[in-house]
């Protein structure tokens, strides 16, 4: 990798960290979607200063409407942009910029954008607007060096992917043509892991329809909030027999699914401590593996819901509230192959395949587009958990990682 190129990057990094911090302060908050227009409008300028051209991709609101009734009034942007170096092949690199809720009790202000301690501070941070900042600053370590990567260059900048990212990268790769022909997302692998895959994950809620009664008199209601507690406890069995499947790639460690018992739960109204609940409803989350049919883990699931809740007197009801499929790369493929080489080069270590447990946006390039995608980014720290930060020394060696792909790699 050119010097002049290496040199930047370790010692501009102010410059990137600033930018980070700058970004981490607009509130892009999902759901509901909060800030959106300023972000992608900080990002749109940042590319064009770049030299990249890029778009502000507008969702119209009928989709807004469709996929987000409770939030409709927030509009959805994504960001589209694109550095044409005359080169035969063209690399995508994807990075979602909404975030979660703030939620738990931090330190700090939750999107101070702050430095100290190494690290770089508040919601968003690591997941995942590090990786934004590690790729820019790539970029900009090339137009400083006056340098051209191997690659044409086209990048996407979405809303969206913590609420499944049907009006992010879904909505981009099915109404907008892309030139790619290799993909790295920012997120699923950091450090001498290479992301080669994630898991799918269905989300079911669970309602019980009970009968109320006065608490003196329990026995002529149907008590929903029991009957809950009897179907949650039923699960085990479906929990053990799913803990035996197993999925490993190449080189990489083994994955095991897994059931999530009540990430929400509640009542509904008209609860009091004297009256027995007439309704009570919790969610699952199961992760499903790269070597499982998503739909056959529905029915399965669903399944075993019922079987749970047959001894309860309730009805239940059973709704699927998102479902995402798993994605998984041949760790052995070019494209990883001459990405790791570029990790293990930089990190000075022997780089691994990795699957990760969460999901990504790369299902929406790997297996919708059928593009060779992987994921790397920097590392972060208490992802979705209170004073979530990301290393500056992670964010200084993913941007060399980058650098050095675009350098030296093929494709």
């Amino acid at each position: 990798m050119d010097k002049r190129i290496i040199h930047y990057v370790e010692h501009q990094q102010d410059a990137m960290t600033n930018f980070l911090g700058d970004l981490i302060r607009i509130q892009t908050v999902n759901p509901p979607g909060k800030d959106y227009l300023d972000c992608v409008r900080f990002l749109h300028q940042r590319l064009e200063a770049l030299g990249f051209t890029s778009r502000i991709l507008e969702v119209p609101d009928r989709e807004v409407q469709r996929h987000h009734p409770e939030n409709a009034r927030y509009p959805r942007f994504n960001v589209l942009a694109n550095w044409d170096v005359g080169a035969k092949k063209t690399l995508h690199f994807n990075a979602h910029y909404d975030v979660v809720p703030v939620s738990g009790k931090w330190r700090g202000k939750p999107f101070s954008g702050s430095l100290h301690g190494g690290q770089v501070h508040g919601r968003g941070s690591a997941d995942m607007k590090g990786s934004i900042a590690s790729f820019l600053h790539a970029m900009e370590a090339f137009r400083s060096a006056r340098l051209s990567p191997a690659f044409n260059i086209e990048v996407s900048f979405v809303c969206d992917e913590e609420t499944g990212g049907h009006l992010g990268t879904q909505f981009l790769t099915q109404n907008y043509p892309l030139k790619a022909d290799i993909v790295i997302v920012g997120e699923g692998a950091h450090g001498l892991s290479v992301g080669v895959g994630h898991n799918g994950v269905i989300w079911i809620k669970v309602e019980i329809l009970g009968k109320s009664a006065h608490a003196s008199r329990p026995g002529d209601g149907q008590n929903a909030f029991e009957a809950a507690a009897g179907v949650v406890c039923g699960l085990a069995d479906y929990r053990e027999v799913i803990s035996t499947r197993s999925f490993k790639p190449t080189g990489g460690r083994n994955l095991t699914p897994t059931l999530c018992v009540g990430g929400t739960f509640g009542q509904g109204p008209g609860g009091k401590t004297n009256i027995v609940p007439d309704s009570a409803w919790f969610t699952l989350d199961r992760r499903v593996l790269p070597n499982e049919d998503i739909a056959d883990a529905e029915v399965e699931l669903i399944n075993a819901i019922e079987t749970a809740g047959k001894g309860a007197r309730a009805k239940l009801k059973i709704e699927c509230l998102h479902q995402a499929g798993s994605y998984c790369t041949d760790p052995d493929g070019p494209f990883p192959r001459s990405f790791s080489r570029s990790v293990a080069s930089v990190l000075h270590g022997e780089s691994k395949p990795f699957v990760t447990p969460g999901f990504t946006d790369a299902r929406f390039f790997g297996t919708d587009l059928g593009l060779p995608t992987i994921g790397y980014g920097p590392s972060g720290v208490r992802y979705h958990a209170p004073n979530e930060a990301v290393k500056v020394d992670s964010l200084v060696k993913t941007s060399l990682v980058y650098a050095h792909f675009l350098t030296h790699a093929s494709g």
